[in-house]
């Protein structure tokens, strides 16, 4: 990882020179080598920006749009919140049956198959700053208050009694070839 480079997202006088090399009858490479960009990053570009007619199947690309285009999915992908008010007394009502943020989860895509929450959103509803006062990770099985990081988080494995195993003893009619047989299905 030493070797990799920061990765800087397009801005809008990359998003024009990439239309006007194209608009010359540049390929990918070459517009990518005249930006300073990798070709698959161009590629990409044009794959989620362009517009394609459909009664003449041309694709167009405009640097405004995708300009556009690229904010706003900026601003949807922040962190999502629990706005439907229904939802959050859902998931609060929830917790107080002692459900974990995974069953919530399940159950109200069980219950709402358009009403989709991820078992991470109910987590951050619990422990974000404007719930704070109405305390919910006490009504998590291992209350913390507060969330513990990715990394300090250990996975926790089922730990299983070991398989016992009867034996059972094979006598032949030579005492010099007696052995023992394990046998899984054999008891007392």
């Amino acid at each position: 990882m030493a070797g990799m480079k920061k990765y800087n997202h397009l801005n809008e006088k990359e998003r024009e020179d990439i239309f006007l090399l194209l608009g010359r009858g540049k390929s990918l490479r070459e517009v990518a080598k005249s930006i300073g960009r990798n070709h698959r990053t161009i590629g990409r570009e044009l794959k989620r920006n362009s517009k394609k007619d459909r009664k003449t199947g041309d694709v167009s690309y405009s640097p405004s749009l995708a300009q556009n285009l690229y904010t706003k999915r900026r601003k949807e992908s922040k962190t999502k919140k629990i706005e439907t008010p229904w939802i959050r007394s859902y998931v609060i009502k929830g917790l107080g049956k002692r459900w974990s943020p995974e069953q919530i989860a399940g159950r109200l895509e069980m219950l709402v198959p358009s009403a989709r929450i991820s078992h991470e959103l109910v987590y951050q509803f619990i422990y974000d700053k404007e719930n704070r006062h109405f305390r919910l990770w006490e009504f998590l099985r291992k209350s913390h208050t507060k969330r513990q990081s990715m990394l300090s988080r250990k996975v926790r494995r089922a730990k299983f009694a070991p398989t016992v195993m009867a034996y059972r003893f094979r006598v032949f009619p030579n005492p010099c070839y007696t052995s023992c047989a394990i046998d899984r299905n054999w008891s007392k």
